[in-house]
């Protein structure tokens, strides 16, 4: 039986680049998967290759993706920052790359394997 994905509640910068394009957001709820992000202007379109950069203080994480699906949550809204928009991006590095490269965000993650 395949378990969930845990996901972990955030809140860092993040810019969304692709063909010749950037978007900027929040990266508001991460897993090994996928993450949530709050988005501010453009949509990247269906399909496209994307570049997901996480702006932290130990410098730039950057993620392979792939745009997911447009996310609506009913009665959820990112804390202080009411009326935006939500898109999913899914993960297309290797699992092992993303959770080492996650280990750096979520000390969660850097004391067990998978």
């Amino acid at each position: 039986m395949e378990e969930k994905d845990q996901r972990w509640e955030i809140s860092i910068p993040c810019s969304i680049q692709w063909d010749d394009r950037t978007m900027t957001g929040t990266v508001v709820n991460i897993s090994l998967k996928s993450a949530l992000i709050t988005i501010v202007d453009v949509v990247p379109p269906e399909g496209a290759l994307l570049i997901l950069i996480l702006q932290t203080d130990q410098g730039e994480v950057r993620f392979e993706g792939k745009l997911g699906h447009k996310v609506v949550h009913a009665g959820w809204q990112p804390k202080d920052q009411l009326g935006i928009g939500l898109l999913g991006v899914e993960f297309q590095d290797p699992r092992p790359e993303v959770k080492k490269k996650l280990s750096r965000l979520i000390p969660a993650l850097s004391g067990n394997d998978d």
